[in-house]
């Protein structure tokens, strides 16, 4: 099993025991090196929908800081943008995401 084990994560007062399942299959299936080339689109969305320790929206948030951007054409366009949108019944988790 691929991951990132994060077991006694502190979430402030609890304690995540959450081990990322696949994290290194949906990371690479969703970012790719040539990502913003051919000039494709500029702006990206990822919902996680349970964000427990963070650690997909972290690994995707870091592959996509590593994505070779390409020069910033005369109009000043985008070089991409990712957004992510996390989700989750643990106000923990959640205060933990943003941290």
């Amino acid at each position: 099993m691929s991951g990132t084990n994060e077991t006694n994560k502190s979430l402030g007062d609890s304690v995540s025991v959450h081990e990322s399942v696949l994290l290194h299959e949906v990371v690479s299936g969703l970012i790719s090196p040539n990502l913003l080339e051919d000039g494709g689109a500029k702006s990206f969305w990822y919902l996680d929908g349970t964000l427990g320790g963070a650690g997909h929206a972290l690994a995707i948030a870091k592959a996509f800081a590593k994505v070779e951007k390409p020069p910033k054409g005369d109009s000043g366009d985008s070089q991409g943008v990712l957004n992510i949108i996390a989700l989750d019944q643990d106000s923990n988790a959640i205060a933990h995401g943003q941290a």
